[in-house]
């Protein structure tokens, strides 16, 4: 279909627009940063024409949109042709008086023009009239060229228009800003694509009906909160809006931010009348992704009615104020939270439906206040941990019980022992965490949970606590471990018990281990490792642990040294050659040092 859209593309004949001085003299001069906008604009108003220039402050390039009577009721912009047309010479700009060269002011002593400039007065006379035909004939030939579409557009011709707009919302882009991460979201803030309603309707005034008809080419809405031209934005945003219906939207609220514009511009001007627009259809939000200045978070109040539909909200701000998202006589009560710089008890919503969680630089207190009231979370990370009031936190009196949790993602340096020690996760299945090790196996032990994924990081311990926790997840598949130091107690576990009896894998020591990672400083002997693929079974019906991944990067935990292989101690040949009998296997192994050379 997408081959087809731009088959159709290539081969209608889209009019082009020209416009004179006298049109933009009657226009009003809309500017941006993005030609993004321009599409914006072109499809909501009659763009008559479209300039750049170079901002020589900031070196970046400025668009210029001329627009036809986009708002009636206020005062349009008059443009001078001449404004940013600067003398090539002393570059003075304005309005130049021009040179006279048509004759008209010729004067012999007999007070009648010369002979030449009479025939160069008719000249010009007829040069106009020629113009002006030429002008009729360029008009007369866009037009024939607008019939022509209704006539070679195939697809209209043999399609009804149920069809035609089933066909343009299979062309709709997947997705939205992206919730992984909140770093991610900053870095795809530049990538945002042209919905797919806009393309469409580039294509033939016939395309453009049909898209605008299409309620579902307009659910996935991008407003843009600028001090630039607010009124003309509300607008927009009311009619782009209008279009979908009563289907349930997707809106993506963002505000620019760029280093050399002074923070306290942010939130200088009034954005009302945009989120008025968008408050109108709160009954319609389903996913709502806003990062803009807290004091305009507060704005997004809805009508009054509630967001029934909501199951989704990511908010964040560009700023250190913590805002308020609070609905007008509502409680909403969406599924997938996602919070960066937001305070728990600021953000009013059913803690009790949401089922995964995403909040960054939330204060340990809060943390804890989260897992007593969102007791029905399936999916858990924490990107960080205000450590301001780690002193002052002690253990809640009753462990908090999670009986849905199951997956715990804790990205923090340091995550302290008193949130481990409060939880029992019994559906716990996947970790992620940088915790003591101890904690985390008392942890496990309480919860009774059986792990399937394990990533820990714990600087400075040692293989004994390890293995402890590891006898306590029969069903552990994979396994990362970051800062522990390995000895050779570890690999002489793992290949004592390389094979397992089936019919009493859960007394086995990690029968189905498939993915090994360790980042650990070389405090073993090198000799343990190619036993853990090599050995023979006690018995022939026993099962071999499933091992196919084995990434072992040698590094000191402290990351103050780097641990090179020509500073290291030689790995004896012979080992290598196991390892590469291992390699050849079928294993995915991979050895290197800590600026990432493999040992083989």
């Amino acid at each position: 279909m997408h081959e087809y859209l731009t088959h159709r593309t290539n081969s209608l004949d889209i009019p082009e627009r020209r416009t004179f001085n006298a049109q933009r003299m009657r226009a009003q001069c809309v500017t941006a940063e993005s030609s993004h906008d321009c599409d914006i604009l072109a499809e909501f108003f009659t763009l008559l024409s479209r300039d750049s220039r170079v901002d020589v402050g900031t070196n970046r390039t400025v668009y210029r949109y001329y627009l036809q009577n986009p708002m009636p009721q206020q005062a349009r912009t008059v443009v001078d042709p001449f404004e940013f047309r600067p003398c090539e010479v002393c570059g003075i700009s304005g309005n130049v008086e021009e040179v006279d060269i048509s004759g008209r002011e010729c004067r012999t002593p007999s007070h009648h023009p010369c002979p030449p400039c009479v025939r160069l007065g008719a000249v010009d006379t007829r040069i106009l009239e020629t113009r002006a035909i030429l002008k009729q004939l360029y008009q007369e030939r866009c037009d024939i060229k607008l019939q022509r579409n209704e006539f070679h557009d195939e697809l209209v011709h043999h399609l009804p228009l149920e069809i035609l707009s089933r066909i343009f919302c299979f062309c709709m882009r997947d997705g939205g800003p992206t919730t992984v991460s909140y770093k991610a979201r900053r870095s795809l803030c530049g990538l945002r694509t042209k919905p797919t309603g806009f393309t469409l309707s580039e294509v033939c005034r016939r395309w453009a009906r049909i898209a605008r008809s299409t309620p579902q080419l307009w659910t996935r809405v991008s407003i843009k909160i600028h001090r630039r031209n607010v009124p003309l934005y509300a607008q927009i945003t009311s009619a782009w809006l209008a279009r979908t219906g009563s289907l349930p939207l997707t809106l993506d609220i963002y505000q620019p931010t760029r280093w050399r514009v002074d923070k306290s511009e942010w939130a200088n001007f009034d954005a009302t009348p945009i989120f008025a627009a968008i408050n109108k259809h709160s009954s319609q939000w389903q996913t709502v992704y806003a990062r803009v200045h807290s004091s305009f978070l507060g704005l997004l109040q809805g009508d009054g009615s509630g967001a029934p539909l909501l199951r989704r909200l990511d908010i964040s701000t560009i700023d250190s104020t913590a805002p308020v998202f609070m609905l007008t006589n509502s409680v909403p009560r969406p599924t997938h939270v996602s919070l960066n710089r937001i305070r728990f008890d600021s953000v009013s919503i059913a803690w009790d439906t949401v089922t995964h969680i995403t909040v960054t630089y939330l204060p340990l207190r809060e943390v804890l206040q989260l897992f007593q009231y969102a007791e029905n979370l399936v999916e858990c990370t924490i990107q960080t941990i205000d450590s301001s009031d780690f002193e002052d936190i002690t253990a809640p009196p009753q462990s908090l019980v999670l009986r849905s949790l199951q997956s715990l993602h804790v990205q923090w340096s340091d995550v302290p022992a008193v949130l481990i020690d409060a939880l029992t996760v019994p559906a716990l299945s996947k970790v992620y965490i940088k915790a003591p090790l101890d904690a985390v196996s008392a942890m496990v032990v309480r919860s009774g949970c059986m792990l399937t994924s394990l990533t820990i990081q714990d600087p400075g311990s040692g293989t004994d606590g390890l293995l402890e926790l590891l006898e306590n997840t029969p069903l552990l598949d994979k396994l990362s471990v970051d800062g522990t130091y390995i000895d050779d107690s570890f690999f002489a576990r793992l290949s004592s018990t390389a094979f397992f009896d089936p019919a009493n894998s859960r007394n086995s020591f990690l029968p189905h281990l498939s993915s090994l990672t360790l980042v650990s400083t070389p405090s073993f002997e090198w000799e343990g490792i190619p036993p853990i693929f090599l050995s023979e079974p006690e018995n022939s019906e026993w099962h071999r642990r499933p091992l196919s991944k084995f990434w072992l990067d040698i590094a000191d935990p402290d990351h103050l040294h780097r641990l090179e292989w020509d500073v290291l101690e030689p790995v004896d040949p012979g080992v290598i050659a196991s390892l590469k009998l291992v390699k050849e296997s079928g294993v995915d192994i991979r050895i290197c040092d800590s600026i990432e050379v493999p040992l083989f």
